[in-house]
Order: C-alpha cells, then structure tokens, then sequence
C-alpha cells in the first residue's frame, strides 16, 4: 500500500524530491540534523511511533498515534523513535 502525499504547496512536488532514508535496527531512532524543517513519509506498519522535540531530555519521547502509512513534519533536531517487526520505509524531504 503507498502512502498518500498530499501537495500543499503545487509548486513543490513531493513525490519528486523525496530522499530515502536508511533505516536501522528496532527501534530505530531518526534525528533531523538539518539546519531546516523536513516532513518525514512512513509506509508500512510500525508498533509504536514516539516524538522528541528538540531540546527536550532523551528520555522524553512521547507516544504518537500509530497510524500505517503517516505523514510527520520535523523541525531541525526534533526526533522520531520508531519501533517495528518489519522495517517500514521511511523517505523525508525539505518543507
């Protein structure tokens, strides 16, 4: 099933600027270490999605809405922590 990518803004087409991200063990944990905002498209189903948002404790994350197939904008050093059985696949881009 493919995620669903809303375009806001029609002239920056998402689905062509998009850049793959690898991604690593459960639970996997993705930091925006850009100096700009990303929005972050996971495909697949996950068992639990935690957000940290930048400047916070590393203890901190808070539980998110599990949802297969999501959308999540992240400011820069804001963090996802993404726990799985199956690796999903997980594309960002700059917003």
């Amino acid at each position: 099933m493919a995620i669903t990518i809303h375009n806001e803004y029609p002239a920056y087409n998402y689905e062509s600027n998009v850049d793959p991200v690898t991604v690593g063990a459960s639970p996997f944990i993705l930091t925006n270490t850009n100096a700009f905002s990303v929005r972050v498209f996971i495909t697949g189903a996950v068992t639990a999605l935690e957000y940290k948002q930048a400047g916070w404790p590393i203890s901190d994350y808070q539980p998110c809405i599990i949802v297969t197939n999501t959308m999540m904008d992240l400011n820069p050093l804001d963090a996802l922590r993404i726990t799985y059985v199956v690796a999903p696949t997980i594309k960002w881009c700059a917003r």
